[in-house]
């Protein structure tokens, strides 16, 4: 039985040995560069991914030989909580960057092929804890050598934990000065704030107030056409109102603050319109009378003085061209009205000068005023005063 298996075996062997029978090839590991070799010739350019730029050590971008790169090729490397793109420049000759790696090297470097950063960013949006968070935005087309262009910087203010505050700072490099704040988000004031102009050229929309300046103007609106200027300042902080919406064809102009004038000033008021308006009246019931300058524009000044025989003697501002007024007697006896100019000021009475400083009566004496007397004055330059028009007996009076 033995001598048997052993010549069936043997006769298994014997077949066998006319069959091509190709035995496996030892098992060789797919390490990068034999794989980018059996890629070498293809159309597609290789794809490398490392974790250090220089060194020329395991996982270094330096590290592959120049003899294995194409021009185009691409790697990565994420070092440092950062991802770094790079391409293969076969033509480039820039020297190795061993501070920021925006140009690497290959170890091999002979005349040319250079290692170009195309972008860096950080991993994922989670910086690393740092005391000074910033992301640096660079730009390759700067002149000279590539600079920093932009900073944005999330800083912690204050506040217990749980309670933190922090301000962000958006910054850039202006007339060649690197750090230039152009916009910031106080937490401290709840606001973004900006030294820099604002040019837009859309709508504006907002919800809340308009504050102009810390302690300048705020406006506000009631979302139905009333818009408010509030002063906030160190001053009386009045207010101002423009309403756009209650009334038709007319724009209402209030106050919230009680507000009873508005001074131009010098500036001229000119409109092809109608002017409607009361005229300012001023009564003077104790005999004396000194007008402002602001008076002097357009106010009826009534003499009643509780003395019947008792005269109202009013003493007028420096005559400044433009002023007008008109006097009227009003009291219920006989008594007059007294004007006097100032010190350099005269009253042209009827066309006839009266003298510098001299006072005008009527009725020209005192204690003998007629109700209804009257006299519209105007100022003609900085020292004259006319005569617009008058009712009852008006002379001289000399100084008074």
């Amino acid at each position: 039985m033995k001598k048997l298996f052993a010549l069936f075996v043997l006769s298994l062997l014997i077949g066998c040995a006319g069959l091509n029978v190709k035995q496996p090839e030892p098992v060789v590991p797919m390490g990068g560069d034999r794989l980018m070799d059996m890629l070498a010739g293809s159309e597609v350019n290789k794809v490398r991914a490392f974790t250090a730029h220089i060194g020329g050590g395991l996982g270094a971008l330096d590290k592959i030989a120049t003899a294995n790169l194409s021009n185009g090729d691409i790697s990565f490397v994420i070092t440092g909580g950062k991802e770094y793109v790079y391409v293969f420049d076969a033509a480039g000759v820039d020297a190795e960057d061993t501070t920021d790696y925006r140009f690497i090297r290959p170890d091999d470097f002979g005349a040319a092929g250079v290692w170009d950063l195309l972008s860096r960013s950080a991993i994922g949006y989670t910086m690393a804890p740092s005391t000074d968070p910033v992301w640096e935005f660079m730009d390759s087309e700067s002149p000279g050598a590539d600079k920093s262009t932009a900073w944005i910087k999330a800083i912690y203010v204050d506040g217990a934990d749980g309670s933190e505050n922090g301000d962000i700072f958006i910054e850039v490099i202006q007339g060649g000065a690197e750090n230039t704040e152009v916009l910031r988000f106080d937490e401290s004031d709840d606001r973004w704030e900006t030294t820099k102009g604002l040019m837009v050229t859309g709508a504006i929309s907002t919800e809340g107030a308009i504050n102009l300046g810390t302690g300048g103007v705020v406006i506000t609106d009631d979302g139905d056409g009333l818009i408010t200027f509030l002063g906030a300042g160190d001053g009386f902080d009045e207010s101002l109102t423009i309403n756009l919406d209650d009334t038709e064809n007319t724009v209402v102009i209030g106050t919230g603050t009680g507000v009873t004038s508005i001074d131009f000033g010098s500036i001229n008021f000119i409109t092809t319109g109608s002017i409607l308006g009361a005229i300012n009246v001023v009564i003077t019931t104790d005999g004396t009378e000194s007008p402002t300058a602001a008076q002097m524009y357009g106010t009826m000044f009534i003499a009643d003085h509780g003395t019947a025989t008792s005269d109202t003697d009013y003493t007028l501002p420096t005559a400044v061209a433009g002023m007008a007024a008109c006097f009227y007697d009003n009291g219920a006896g006989t008594g007059g009205i007294i004007i006097d100019a100032n010190t350099d000021d005269d009253i042209l009475l009827n066309g006839t000068s009266n003298g510098t400083a001299q006072a005008i009566d009527s009725p020209g004496v005192a204690g003998d005023g007629a109700n209804g007397d009257f006299i519209c004055l105007m100022a003609i330059d900085a020292t004259s005063w006319i005569t617009l028009g008058s009712s009852g007996t008006w002379v001289g009076g000399g100084a008074d």
